[in-house]
């Protein structure tokens, strides 16, 4: 079984993915990371045994950027004949959703880390949210990290309440049993 990690950005990884990448292995499962270019990955990938791919996503909207960075996706799910595709970080859950999706991969995760619309106001608001609100439809099964988000997740309507599930207390790193 392949699994296919997308995030914006290096230093999420450690963070965000931890031990389950050596989780997932033990469980038989190929892993896969695409993050954007950073001189640490290849380092990471060497330590923990997993295959990446850098491919530019941005944390701002760039409508062009985004698009490239999507098709991309595509064709590394196609190539490396993906099966479960998580994304986490707005920006990359929203191209892995949306990629996986139109790959029809049929198990797509969106790891909801947090509410980045918060803070946000006016149209870029509503774009954060109908952004948010796109990513959620398209996912298969949506991970909240803490009972915070996933109340706000429901109160803002972002999805309907049967798609998302909290692990445990919440985490964003898997729970040690």
């Amino acid at each position: 079984m392949n699994l296919l990690h997308v995030v914006n950005i290096y230093f999420t990884i450690p963070y965000f993915l931890g031990e389950q990448l050596s989780y997932f292995q033990d469980k038989g499962y190929n892993i896969y990371i695409i993050c954007s270019p950073s001189s640490e990955i290849e380092r990471y990938s060497k330590l923990h045994k997993f295959s990446y791919c850098e491919i530019p996503i941005l944390r701002k909207i760039s409508l062009m950027q985004d698009v490239k960075a999507g098709l991309k996706i595509c064709r590394y799910i196609k190539r490396k004949k993906i099966d479960v595709v998580t994304g986490h970080t707005p920006k990359g859950a929203l191209l892995a959703m949306i990629s996986a999706y139109i790959m029809q991969v049929s198990i797509r995760i969106y790891f909801r880390h947090g509410l980045v619309y918060e803070t946000s106001k006016g149209f870029k608001r509503f774009l954060l949210i109908s952004m948010d609100r796109l990513a959620a439809k398209l996912a298969t099964k949506i991970v909240c990290v803490s009972p915070s988000v996933c109340k706000r997740s429901i109160e803002d309507k972002l999805n309907l309440a049967s798609k998302q599930i909290l692990l445990s207390r919440g985490t964003c790193n898997g729970i040690d049993v």
